[in-house]
């Protein structure tokens, strides 16, 4: 007898229909069942089946779908009378789809008793940080008889729910008797194609809190298993997916009260993220059979089910199959089953376990993550939680005990007992040696060695090995073996220089009372600086002995460290006497550019100064180490003369083509002349020499002929004229215009002149730098008398050579024209 309420028309009677033994009838709601084709179902109504046979004889499901949208979905009918509760609970309500887009959450109630009843519930779900949020449904009123549609979106919305946030757990009830009112829960998407239906049951009714389901993740579908804790306690559990050559399982994991989990076997496929067991789920796995488990005493405490989503087909469906029984403890053991570890680590024990399902199938082994740990010798290791603390050098024994159960068929009544299982651990002292790359050829180097624990008493075996190339290195006892007790610094003499980088090796040795001996060793290389340079137009080679090379001759070092492929920092150069990397001229001034940078593996510079045995000093720092090479020079510099000569008086007149007071003329009788003798050692006989003058003071003060105002020049310096001021040997005829003047003049100048020589092997990158200089000056008086100038000269040009030292310095600041 088939009852039918929400239609246009109304049902006039019940239908009733004989079904033949074994027979299945499908059956049309509005033509078979209304008795109009014609007519409609309405957005809301409900069905009820009584029949004449035994419970459980007639089996009925309703479909209901909606082609225009790719709507689909399927209703189970319930027996009232085998309801135990005024309950009902649901897992996996999808908040979101598995694209990330929102889904419409809707709640059918029907109420089939003769009065009204009360609906509220919550909606439970995990947030991101695995704590638990809930959204309460407040109470709603569905009256007699009726079917109420309730919009669960809204409350999601209200309650801002994150959008990482996709999906939770449902938990309804209600105040008439038991079976009076029965619930639908889907969520839609937002094109109708997708329906996630919630099986909602009797949370007193559960099944075995196990289960299996298949798998499937080939193309875009994709397989989410929901597990759900029925109970206001936190409860244990463990999943598994069986595929075509292995296992993959989750590990004994810790649900909170009332919260659902969801587990997506294909995401940790697509991770490659190992379980507890080291294994991954192929990427070429796409089927197989998903095992779940309660794990401890409880039965009917978890419920869980699976859901196949494909996006482009737009499928959801749902699954959940319970086994008999949860699953049985069938075997453990602890691994590893023995460790070896250095005093001071640590280490890592886990215990595993397999079970077996009601139906004989083995799950695992997986991570037991509950176990009591215990050791027995806590002055050689202590456990927690599988974690291993060296405390001593020697042997223990590790126990872990865990509850296990074990569940009989056909009432799943469980059988527990601890179960313990023991492995071995051996703690061994530790030798350390200091880290060290390199020794440098020639020298010596202390490092230390040391052992923990430092109450151990056995002596520490120390050997030096040549694994390639050439070169030797020994301890200080001239041999490559040697014996220390305790801690303490060992020094190691480099030798001869590496052929190839880390051909050594350190090795320290200390005997256990296992009998096994405990080893730590190092490679490191004898290194030495090799500093190779070109000097002047000559090409680069290696600085072995003293080299010779003269002021103003470029030279170019490079700093390597031998054997090639050590890593260098902290490059330092000390470069002895004055050098410079150039002389800098511009329109208004000249100066020694400084070598610079000195901290690179490159130096570029020059000498302006002599002196023999100059040590060019190079460090550099490999992993923290010093390591030093120099190179020798010898610089030698040429010696010269200036010689000055005059011959003129200051006069005026206009002998030069203008009136004015000057000393002698230029061309015929100069004022001042300059010639230079230089010796120039081999092999530097040939060079360039060009003159610099620069004006060292001027001061001169006249009167304005017009105003009578005076007029002062005082403290003027530079460079006169032009770099150079010559390249041949010069002269100077300086003179003073009076036609703008009058009454008197009062003029005093110095001016040095400077001899610079550049060695002309590999000129082009050679620098002028000054030899000698000689300062010469010209002052004089002047008066007008009735348009009559008289000169009166105090001191004439005079020759006054300075020394080497004296004659270092070359720089201006501006110009004199």
């Amino acid at each position: 007898t088939i009852e039918v309420e929400g239609t246009a028309p109304l049902q006039s009677a019940p239908v009733n229909i004989t079904l033949a033994p074994w027979e299945t009838r499908v059956l049309d709601i509005m033509g078979d069942l209304v008795g109009n084709g014609n007519g409609i179902v309405k957005s809301k109504g409900g069905i009820s089946i009584t029949h004449t046979g035994a419970p459980g004889a007639v089996l009925a499901r309703m479909f209901i779908s909606k082609p225009t949208k790719g709507y689909s979905a399927a209703n189970s009918f319930i027996d009232p009378g085998t309801t135990a509760s005024q309950r009902w609970h649901g897992n996996g309500l999808r908040f979101r789809n598995l694209d990330g887009t929102k889904l419409s959450p809707v709640l059918t109630v029907r109420n089939t008793a003769d009065q009204l009843s009360r609906v509220r519930g919550r909606i439970i779900y995990t947030l991101p940080d695995d704590s638990t949020g809930t959204i309460d449904l407040p109470q709603q009123p569905v009256a007699a008889g009726a079917t109420r549609i309730i919009d669960l979106a809204a409350f999601i919305e209200t309650a801002d729910v994150p959008s990482a946030v996709t999906y939770g757990g449902i938990e309804l009830d209600y105040d008439t008797p038991n079976g009076t009112v029965i619930t639908s829960v889907q969520s839609i998407s937002q094109n109708g194609d997708h329906v996630f239906q919630v099986p909602m049951f009797d949370p007193d009714k559960i099944p075995s809190s196990a289960g299996g389901f298949p798998w499937k993740a080939d193309g875009d579908f994709t397989t989410v298993v929901y597990i759900k804790n029925e109970t206001d306690t936190p409860k244990k559990y463990i999943a598994h997916l069986l595929h075509p050559g292995g296992q993959y399982s989750t590990d004994e994991q810790i649900i909170k009260p009332n919260q659902t989990i969801a587990i997506n076997f294909r995401e940790l496929r697509e991770s490659q993220k190992p379980d507890g067991m080291g294994r991954v789920i192929p990427l070429e796995a796409d089927n197989g059979q998903i095992a779940w488990s309660v794990r401890g005493a409880e039965n009917k405490v978890l419920s869980g089910r699976s859901e196949q989503i494909s996006l482009s087909e737009g499928v959801a469906s749902t699954y959940s199959c319970a086994n008999c029984c949860p699953d049985s403890f069938y075997d453990a053991n602890i691994v590893p089953d023995w460790i070896e570890l250095d005093f001071g680590s640590s280490g890592l024990m886990a215990p595993m376990q397999t079970d077996i399902t009601c139906n004989q199938t083995l799950l695992g082994p997986y991570m037991i993550g509950s176990a009591n740990w215990d050791s027995d010798n806590v002055n050689v290791v202590t456990v927690s939680g599988g974690s291993l603390f060296t405390q001593g050098v020697g042997t223990a024994t590790i126990f872990a005990t865990w509850e296990t159960c074990l569940y009989s068929y056909p009432d799943c009544t469980p059988t527990c007992d601890e179960t313990m299982k023991n492995s071995s651990v051996a703690v061994v002292p530790v030798v350390q040696i200091a880290d060290f790359q390199v020794v440098q050829k020639g020298s010596s180097r202390n490092i230390f060695v040391g052992v923990s624990p430092t109450n151990n008493t056995h002596q520490i075996t120390l050997k030096i090995t040549k694994t390639s190339g050439t070169g030797s290195a020994t301890f200080d006892n001239d041999t490559a073996s040697k014996v220390i007790t305790q801690s303490g610094t060992v020094e190691i003499k480099g030798v001869t220089e590496s052929s190839a980088k880390d051909n050594f090796i350190l090795e320290a040795t200390i005997p256990t009372s296992n009998g096994t001996n405990t080893i730590a060793s190092k490679t490191f290389s004898v290194a030495k600086v090799k500093i190779s340079g070109t000097i002047g137009s000559g090409s680069s080679s290696e600085i072995s002995a003293t080299k010779n090379t003269i002021v103003g001759e470029r030279i170019i070092l490079e700093a390597e460290m031998v054997p090639s492929g050590l890593s260098i920092s902290g490059h330092s150069w000390t470069l002895p006497g004055n050098v410079m990397k150039e002389f800098v001229v511009t329109s208004t001034s000249g100066s020694v550019a400084p070598v610079s940078p000195l901290n690179t593996a490159n130096v570029d510079f020059v000498w302006y100064d002599g002196g023999d045995n100059r040590e060019v000093e190079y460090q550099g720092t490999v992993n923290g180490y010093a390591l030093s090479g120099k190179a020798i020079f010898n610089v030698a510099r040429p010696t010269a003369t200036i010689t000055a000569t005059s011959t003129a008086q200051t006069a005026v007149d206009s002998a030069t083509g203008v009136y004015e007071i000057h000393l002698g003329v230029p061309g015929s009788n100069p004022g001042i002349a300059f010639t230079r003798t230089i010796n120039s050692p081999s092999p530097y006989s040939s060079f360039s020499t060009q003159w610099v003058q620069l004006v060292d003071s001027f001061n001169f003060s006249s009167t304005d002929r017009s105003t009578g105002n005076p007029i002062q020049f005082t403290g003027i310096t530079g460079l006169d004229e032009q770099y150079p001021y010559s390249t041949s040997n010069p002269t100077d005829s300086p003179g003073v215009i009076v036609a703008n003047f009058k009454t008197s003049m009062s003029h005093n100048v110095t001016w040095s002149m400077y001899l610079m020589y550049k060695p002309s092997v590999g000129q082009d990158q050679n620098v002028f730098v000054p030899l000698r200089k000689i300062t010469w000056s010209w002052v004089f008086t002047a008066t007008e008398s009735n348009g009559v100038w008289l000169a009166t000269a105090t001191s004439e040009p005079r020759n006054q050579n300075l020394t080497d030292a004296e004659a270092s310095n070359l720089q201006w600041t501006s110009v004199i024209p």
